[in-house]
């Protein structure tokens, strides 16, 4: 009887909790978006791909420089890939190619017909690293 008694009064251990360290979530907002940019990135290029590919040359393709057109997308998609990784690793280098790509929202802005949408986009990604730039190795 004394036995069960014992087992009930002692404590179990508290399992171990992970920390998460600060700023992932945040990361993570900004990772998603060049996760998202890869994958449409990406099937765009393969979609310009099977379009010169499925047209002899000489017949429109809708795209006026293949040649140019294609190694442009695989540039854009490896370098999305790449940016998500480095922030996933939480490198600074990660952080300075996402910044130039929020940065790069403004120059558009003033190239065409502005768009609230591209520089909320811009402004928002610049916050977000901006309050996690401590954070990054």
């Amino acid at each position: 009887m004394q036995r069960s008694t014992d087992l009930a009064t002692e404590q179990t251990p508290s399992p171990s909790r992970t920390t998460v360290p600060p700023g992932t979530a945040r990361i993570g907002l900004v990772r998603a978006y060049f996760d998202i940019y890869a994958v449409l990135g990406g099937a765009v290029t393969v979609g310009m791909v099977v379009s010169v590919v499925t047209h002899p040359f000489g017949h429109d393709t809708h795209l006026p420089k293949p040649w140019l057109s294609i190694p442009a997308g695989i540039i854009f998609t490896w370098g999305s890939v790449r940016t998500s990784q480095l922030l996933r690793d939480r490198q600074r280098s990660g952080a300075w190619a996402a910044i130039f790509t929020f940065a790069t929202s403004f120059v558009a802005v003033g190239s065409y017909t502005p768009s609230l949408t591209t520089a909320a986009r811009g402004l928002i990604g610049l916050g977000l690293l901006a309050s996690v730039w401590r954070h990054l190795e």
